[in-house]
């Protein structure tokens, strides 16, 4: 005969990495684009969109969003063309065993180069970087504390559990006025990012607040190719009402994105009329303590007990620390104006050493600027290598870690010279990697006739390092039963503290 069993999970870290692919897009321009007779700079931002996970593994799967600023062959105006392309990214998943998966995917693209194959057709290729951790929830069969049979008694444990709530789902539309510098003509490019999200909490309403930072390239109206941008960064803050969970992780993208000229009281066209709508997802957990069961018996029976390890991750750390990454970068142009600046953080190592964390990573830079023939990019990469302060709790602990621009300013040193200053925010996590034993089978056999049983009470001289356990399980006695009969006998970790113990059989 058996003791019956359940089915509890624990949250397991399955892959944790880091990989490149190369994406290639041979595209010609849109139909209404002007032919290209100079280009200028190639941007790239990826979008992931969905991630599916089998068996054999998880796919990432998205869109890259290529913009292209180039010189006309008319008047050598400015003109801006997007393209798009798929992507798909497979990661193969270390002992996935088919249970629950949450996932947190980040794609930044490293690099943008672009090709001129002919006035109306370009080559783009871009570098993208992607950071992927899966967590699983594995399922154990283990012993229940619940058991149905009569004289079984049950040792047990608590541990730390958690338990995932479905997400929640929700798009945010939002509208900003913002004033530009100039009269604006024709709006060459624009662009919106998210700084990641933070989340606060409230009885019944969990509020997930956000950065827009927004930029566009603007021809100046009524004039001959003079360009200007207007940036603004203002916060954004979505509230779901009343989701299920005790804490939350938020995940931020852009979906939709316009901008348009308006007249303010002057009648000027310097309002910057911008409308965007996020996609917003939310995800919930819950802490439950979980109790395992590590030995039992039955006191009428032979027991044979089973036992085995399970091994599961749990968060144990978390903190923001900045740090400021400065390149200047010589030119061979006359340069008369720095425009905008774009930066791109993407972190390759986080390592744990004495007195805190490591973190190591690379800044591309890429900085619009007007030159004496025109307006052209300077676009360089610079490494960054910063031990940051830390009280890393003890324990096999694996650390992450990711970066976004917080600021990006670029001045004129000289006519040849940009000097490019950036804040990087790093976001750092630590998950520990814990094994507990637990109880997995207890078979119970009919048991040969006791030597003691004619005996109604035995006086038993325990040794020092005993426990209630371990003598209630000896003499198959109740362990409630062995204390109330030794008053005192025992500490409040059940530690035998007497000389001798008297054990009532009957």
């Amino acid at each position: 005969m058996k003791a019956s069993t359940r089915t509890v999970y624990l949250p397991r870290r399955i892959c944790h990495t880091t990989s490149e692919k190369e994406i290639t897009l041979e595209n010609p321009l849109p139909d209404l684009s002007p032919d290209i007779s100079r280009l200028i700079r190639a941007e790239a931002t990826a979008y992931p969109e969905q991630t599916e996970a089998g068996k054999d593994g998880v796919t990432v799967s998205g869109r890259v969003v290529f913009g292209l600023l180039y010189e006309t062959d008319y008047k050598n105006k400015l003109a801006h063309a997007s393209m798009t392309t798929d992507f798909a990214q497979r990661f193969v998943l270390d002992g996935f065993a088919g249970g629950a998966l949450d996932t947190d995917v980040r794609v930044e693209c490293l690099h943008v180069n672009c090709r001129l194959l002919s006035p109306r057709k370009v080559l783009l290729r871009c570098l993208l970087a992607f950071s992927m951790a899966a967590t699983e929830l594995r399922g154990t069969e283990v012993l229940s504390p619940e058991a149905k049979e009569s004289d079984t008694f049950f040792q047990t444990t608590l541990i730390e559990g958690e338990r995932w709530i479905d997400p929640v789902e929700a798009v945010y539309s939002f509208s900003e006025r913002i004033d530009s510098p100039k009269p604006i003509g024709t709006i060459l490019s624009k662009t919106l990012t998210l700084s990641p999200p933070e989340i606060v909490e409230r009885e019944g309403v969990v509020v997930v607040n956000s950065n827009a930072h927004f930029t566009s390239l603007v021809e100046e109206e009524n004039t001959d190719n003079a360009v200007f941008t207007v940036t603004s960064t203002f916060p954004i803050s979505m509230e779901f009402n009343a989701p299920e969970g005790e804490h939350f992780h938020a995940e931020l993208s852009v979906a939709t994105l316009d901008a348009s000229a308006e007249l303010n009281d002057y009648g000027e066209n310097k309002i910057m009329a911008v409308n965007f709508s996020v996609d917003a997802r939310l995800k919930g957990y819950v802490n439950e303590p979980l109790e395992l069961v590590t030995d039992a018996f039955n006191s009428n029976y032979d027991n044979h007990i089973q036992t085995g390890s399970i091994y599961y991750d749990l968060p144990v750390f978390a903190a923001e620390r900045s740090l400021t990454v400065e390149k200047t970068v010589e030119t061979d142009s006359n340069l008369l104006e720095v425009l905008d600046t774009l930066a791109t953080v993407s972190v390759t190592s986080t390592v744990q050493e004495e007195g805190g964390l490591r973190v190591r990573g690379n800044v591309a830079i890429s900085v619009l600027a007007v030159a004496d023939y025109g307006v052209t990019t300077i676009d360089s990469t610079e490494p960054f290598d910063e031990l940051f302060p830390a009280n890393t709790p003890e324990g096999d602990i694996d650390y992450y870690s990711f970066g976004y621009p917080l600021s990006a300013v670029s001045t004129l040193v000289s006519g040849n010279t940009v000097s490019t200053k950036v804040i990087v925010m790093l976001k750092m996590f630590g998950f520990e990697k814990r094994e507990v034993t637990a109880a997995t089978e207890l078979t119970m056999e009919e048991s040969a006739k006791d030597e003691f049983a004619d005996e109604a009470v035995i006086y038993y001289y325990p040794d020092r390092d005993e426990t209630l356990w371990n003598v209630a399980k000896q003499y198959s006695v109740n362990p409630a039963l062995l204390r109330s009969d030794n008053d005192g006998a025992f500490d409040d970790n059940d530690h035998v503290r007497a000389r001798m113990l008297r054990i009532c059989k009957k």
